[in-house]
């Protein structure tokens, strides 16, 4: 078995131990491209202790970049991949910065107020917005065609209602909430 290098093996010692000890029940040498594979005690060792530092820079970066994302939530802006919402448009303030904010996307904007009024006004299910939106070629934000989970999705995103919600669970609607039908 070939692999780049054993740090990008396996991100828990643990398992490089177990996975270790399976390759060589069945006989399966095991190399690395950027560097030699030592099955001494010390070299297992060795590659113990690597695998271990790995794990830990793998939490490391992971905690970095989420203090990174929370604060550029606090700072009100968009954080992850909160921007890719049917009826925006995420914007740079500042050509080449990564402070952005979300626009409307009018063109796409119609549709979803349409599928509100279909809902709400028309009494519609998810179905039949989903075929009225083929019927009249709404374009998507993918270019492909509608779906039902898009639908669903668009359907009950609080972010159209003026809330966005970053690192929690958005609440589950309520028995007020306008039922979807599936």
């Amino acid at each position: 078995m070939v692999i780049y290098s054993l740090d990008r093996f396996t991100r828990d010692p643990n398992h490089g131990v177990i996975i270790t000890q399976e390759l060589e029940k069945h006989s399966v040498k095991l190399e690395a491209v950027t560097e030699d594979v030592d099955n001494t005690e010390l070299g297992n060792l060795i590659t113990y202790i690597k695998g271990f530092a790995a794990k830990l820079d793998a939490e490391r970066r992971r905690e970095a970049t989420l203090r990174g994302r929370k604060a550029t939530a606090r700072g009100g802006r968009m954080a992850g991949g909160f921007h890719i919402t049917y009826g925006y448009d995420y914007v740079r303030v500042i050509k080449g910065e990564r402070e952005a904010r979300r626009v409307i996307n009018e063109t796409e904007a119609k549709w979803v107020r349409n599928m509100y009024s279909w809902l709400v006004n028309e009494g519609l299910s998810t179905n039949q917005i989903l075929f009225r939106l083929r019927a009249y070629n709404a374009p998507t934000k993918s270019g492909n065609i509608w779906n039902r989970r898009s639908v669903q999705a668009i359907l009950t995103n609080p972010a159209y209602t003026g809330k966005t919600y970053a690192f929690t669970r958005a609440p589950r609607p309520t028995s007020s909430t306008p039922a979807i039908s599936r």
